[in-house]
């Protein structure tokens, strides 16, 4: 392959003249905005090397896919020439899974060695790094274990359509969906507590009682500065907007409120007799 890409780079010319001087001069060939001058019967062109074969492609081919079977396959890298079913992708994730395994755990072993190394120097020479000490009541023989978590192109994806086909009502709660798509956010719970907080300051409700509050406030303002009539129509303006959060006008005073409970047919018969005489 590189002697193909090498004799591309340096193809061989040719030369047709009558004349015993050469028009094109190797020193001259690769030069930037070369000019060579042609008389009549004089012609340079390149010697046109014979195609490569067709089976050389073949024989590529299958040594691309004999250097695969010792590695992950190249379609977890994006790199499918040809259409693949989601079985057949299933299998080349699971492959990947397989291979890496051991490459994991070695991987973990090796944090896990280093951990233990640089705790026992801590303990040994009492060192404290970023100013931080030990806990106490720590054990003498504690040991610490490393986690790596192993991620593969696709492999959620795949996991996550074969558990709804196996079963349509599957889901994931949304803080496993952002530790797994999202790992940049180290607090899910958080993060939703911020999205709940953000759809309410978006409702009506929400709204109005900023809008009242606000007017309370002016009122005070006013109030404080002797302008009693001012802060008499921001409290009547804020009680108003209090009337239609609550759902209905305050009582007059001396009035009952209507007794609300449940309709005396689906009350139990020994406590019907309970029941005010005008709900019966």
């Amino acid at each position: 392959m590189m002697q193909l890409l090498r004799d591309t780079a340096q193809a061989r010319t040719f030369e047709k003249t009558a004349s015993a001087k050469a028009i094109a001069k190797p020193e001259d060939w690769n030069v930037r905005g070369a000019h060579f001058k042609l008389g009549l019967q004089d012609e340079v062109g390149f010697i046109q090397p014979p195609q490569i074969p067709v089976e050389l492609r073949s024989i590529q081919l299958d040594l691309e896919a004999m250097e695969q079977r010792g590695g992950p396959s190249w379609s977890m890298f994006g790199s499918v020439q040809n259409r693949m079913t989601a079985y057949a992708m299933a299998q080349v994730v699971a492959t990947t899974n397989q291979i890496a395994k051991y490459y994991h755990k070695g991987l973990i072993d090796l944090f896990s060695d280093m951990d233990n190394f640089m705790l026992q120097l801590i303990k040994d020479n009492d060192y404290r790094p970023y100013d931080m000490t030990l806990p106490s009541g720590l054990p003498p023989k504690s040991r610490l274990s490393a986690e790596y978590e192993l991620r593969i192109p696709g492999d959620m994806v795949q996991r996550a359509t074969t558990a709804r086909m196996l079963n349509p009502e599957f889901e994931l709660s949304d803080e496993r969906i952002m530790e797994e798509l999202f790992p940049e956010i180290k607090n899910p719970t958080d993060e939703l507590a911020k999205i709940r907080a953000s759809k309410a300051r978006k409702h009506p409700i929400y709204a109005t009682i900023s809008l009242a509050e606000a007017l309370k406030q002016e009122a005070t303002l006013l109030r404080n500065g002797k302008d009693t009539g001012g802060a008499d129509l921001y409290e009547k303006a804020a009680t108003r907007l209090e009337q239609e959060i609550i759902g209905g006008e305050q009582p007059k005073p001396g009035a009952t409120r209507p007794h609300v409970g449940v309709r005396p047919e689906v009350q139990p018969p020994n406590s019907r007799a309970e029941i005010p005489e005008e709900l019966r």
